[in-house]
């Protein structure tokens, strides 16, 4: 998911019967001498217009920022289910540790590209009490075993089952149902050795994530590939 690039903000002001808007360089100003209730309206009609193509960018932004508020520092949810192999994949025997949730698809190019970094960390860090676990959105588990047995991935795979499906819902705050189709990939959720949600990220935010992994790891040097 993208967020407005910077300096692409939606700012709408008010001066005496005037109106502005912009986004980025872009501005208009109209006067108004219409009743209040016909005000808001005609915002909304005119964000729309003013912000095109940019609105999808905007919800995707307006989501981002939703599901960070309705996760931080809540406890993780209960997540237990068999992993690509039939192995038990259970997130409280990592209590203790600082654990990293990754929601991601073969098909997904971005996580294609990331997947040698994150192979990285995991090598680096699993020392230092850090764990990966990742959750597959593919629909067919033997493509993901094949992706897994290709790239050598180190870390467990569990397929988006029912009752991951509940963990990423009730971590982010939306319903079971709409995890699928709602939440894009890759979504990373950062838990605590605490146990609570440190953080959420959605898209390639390796950068931040990287930021992050520093304060809880307790080491500066922490980089996720090129972030």
């Amino acid at each position: 998911m993208k967020s407005l690039p910077s300096g692409r903000n939606l700012t709408v002001e008010f001066s005496g019967r005037i109106i502005s808007a912009s986004v980025g360089n872009r501005s208009e100003t109209f006067p108004f001498f219409v009743k209040p209730h016909h005000i808001v309206v005609g915002l909304v009609a005119f964000a729309i217009i003013l912000a095109f193509p940019l609105g999808p960018r905007l919800v995707a932004h307006w989501d981002h920022w939703q599901m960070e508020r309705a996760s931080l520092s809540k406890p993780a949810p209960v997540l237990a289910a068999p992993d690509i192999f039939g192995d038990s994949v259970n997130l409280s025997d990592d209590h203790g540790k600082v654990v990293l949730l990754y929601l991601w698809a073969t098909w997904c190019p971005s996580c294609q590209a990331d997947t040698a970094a994150l192979i990285d960390l995991q090598r680096r860090y699993e020392s230092r009490g850090f764990a990966i676990i990742a959750c597959s959105r593919d629909e067919e588990p033997e493509v993901v075993r094949q992706f897994y047995r290709r790239y050598h991935l180190n870390y467990p795979v569990v397929m988006a089952v029912p009752q991951v499906q509940r963990f990423f819902g009730t971590a982010l705050g939306i319903r079971d149902d709409q995890v699928l189709t709602e939440v894009p990939i890759p979504t990373w959720i950062l838990i605590g050795r605490d146990g609570r949600i440190n953080s959420v990220y959605v898209g390639r935010e390796l950068g931040a994530l990287s930021l992050a992994l520093r304060g809880l790891l307790g080491d500066a040097s922490v980089r996720i590939g090129k972030s």
